[in-house]
C-alpha cells in the first residue's frame, strides 16, 4: 500500500526529486518481486472464454465413440464371422420375407424394422381412401343440403349433419322431447 501511494506521489509530484529517486528504485523492486518464477511475460492476457467451445468438442468425442466404437466392434464381427449371404434352393411352403433378399447381415438386420414397399404402399392407399370418404361425405351433404333447400321440405328443421356429434345429440333429445310432450295429450 505504500508503495502505491509514493507512486502517486512520484507521478503527481507532491514532494521533492529525492521522492522520485526513492519510489523508482521501490517501483523497480516491486517489479522484481511481482515477476513470476516462470520467466515468461509478466502481464495477464484478458480474453474470452473458451469454456464453451472446449465443452461442445468434449460432447462431440464423447458421444461419436460411445456410437463408433460399438458399431465398429459389430460391424468388424458381422464382416469377419457371418460374412455376406450365399444363394441356397428355397424349401418348398416357404415365403421369403422381403429383408433376407440382402446379402450383407447389418442391412438384414436394419430391413427388419424398416416397413417394406408394400406396407408403405398400403398405408398411402388407405390415407387416399380416407380423404376419398371425406370428400364423398362433404359431397352428399351438400347435396341433401341442396335438394331440402330447393324442395322447401319442412324435414330440414330436422336435419342435422351426421358427422356433427352434438348436432346428433340434438336431434336426438328434439324428438325425445316431442315425444314426452305427445304422450300427455
Amino acid at each position: 500500500m505504500a508503495v502505491w501511494s509514493s507512486l502517486c506521489r512520484s507521478v503527481y509530484g507532491v514532494k521533492g526529486a529525492s521522492n522520485i529517486v526513492l519510489n523508482r528504485a521501490a517501483l523497480q523492486n516491486v517489479q522484481k518481486f511481482r515477476q513470476m518464477s516462470g520467466g515468461g511475460h509478466n502481464r495477464f492476457q484478458i480474453q474470452p472464454t473458451r469454456w464453451q467451445w472446449t465443452k461442445f468438442k468434449d460432447l462431440v468425442h464423447f458421444y461419436t465413440m460411445v456410437a463408433v466404437i460399438p458399431l465398429g466392434l459389430i460391424s468388424l464381427y458381422c464382416n469377419i464371422f457371418i460374412g455376406p449371404a450365399q444363394l441356397a434352393p428355397i424349401p418348398e411352403g416357404y415365403t421369403p420375407k422381403e429383408w433376407e433378399y440382402y446379402s450383407h447381415p447389418v442391412t438384414r438386420f436394419f430391413k427388419t424394422f424398416m416397413e417394406s414397399e408394400q406396407e408403405a404402399y398400403e398405408k398411402h392407399m388407405h390415407v387416399l381412401w380416407d380423404q376419398y370418404d371425406a370428400s364423398e361425405f362433404k359431397r352428399i351433404d351438400k347435396e341433401v343440403t341442396a335438394l331440402i333447400q330447393s324442395r322447401g321440405d319442412y324435414q330440414k328443421y330436422y336435419y342435422f349433419p351426421a358427422s356433427s356429434w352434438s348436432a346428433q345429440r340434438k336431434q336426438e333429445e328434439q324428438y325425445e322431447m316431442y315425444n314426452l310432450g305427445n304422450q300427455g295429450r
